[in-house]
Parts: structure tokens; sequence; C-alpha cells
């Protein structure tokens, strides 16, 4: 059984961020992204974590990135601790399966994926399509 980890404590680690499921380091010039076993609804972090969630979390967002690489590029550098920076060494148990070394955005395409906007269309049978987004 894996260990739970609710949350991260990696002290040699540069902090930058906790969000609902997953914890954010900066490292070197990347970021690290850590999947907790937090579980959250309707914004609420729940009290009791769900154990390997991280891991399985982590798996199914390196499957989707692989699967749409040669679609779209993707952010991620490593998903094995044995390539990240040494600074992460000490913390190599509690990384393995649940985190990504990946890139970090630089600022033109932070501007650019703000720009963006997508529209989607829903259609339904014998009925006019839906559209959201502009």
């Amino acid at each position: 059984m894996t260990k739970n980890i609710q949350q991260t404590n990696f002290p040699k680690l540069n902090f930058i961020k906790r969000g609902k499921v997953r914890d954010l380091y900066a490292v070197q010039e990347y970021l690290l992204i850590v999947a907790t076993d937090r579980i959250s609804a309707f914004d609420v972090i729940m009290p009791n974590p769900i154990p390997g969630k991280g891991i399985i979390l982590n798996r199914m967002s390196t499957f989707w990135f692989t699967q749409m690489e040669d679609i779209i590029g993707n952010h991620i550098i490593s998903t094995d601790t044995a390539d990240f920076p040494p600074e992460c060494a000490p913390y190599a148990a509690s990384l393995e399966g649940r985190s990504m070394l990946v890139k970090k955005a630089n600022a033109a395409c932070r501007m650019y994926c703000a720009r963006l906007s997508f529209r989607f269309r829903l259609e339904r049978l014998s009925s006019q399509p839906i559209y959201f987004g502009h």
C-alpha cells in the first residue's frame, strides 16, 4: 500500500503554491508538480485523503499528455524522479509516481494562452445547435 500524502513539505525546494489537489515547487528553471491524495468537491478540500489518488491522477495526466504530444506540445520534461534535479533526491520516495518536472511557460505563451477563446458546439438530434463561448 502506498503512503498517503495529503500535503507535501519539502524544505529544500522552493514552495510556490498549494492548489486543491496539487502542490507546486520551483526547481532550478523548472516547476515540480506533485499530485497529492487530497480530494475536493465544490472548492472545499475534504479532511480525509484517498490513498493513491495522487499517483492515479499523475498517471492519467501523463497518459493523456503522451497521447496528445503529436498533436500539441506539452510542458512535461520527465515523470521519472531519477531525471529530476539533485535537490529533489531527498524527497524521491514521496515524489515517485506522483510528480512531474515541467517547463515554465514564458510571458509570450502566457499572454497568448490567456487570449485564446474556445467555442464549444453541442448538437442535439432534431434541434438547433447550442453554442458556448465566444
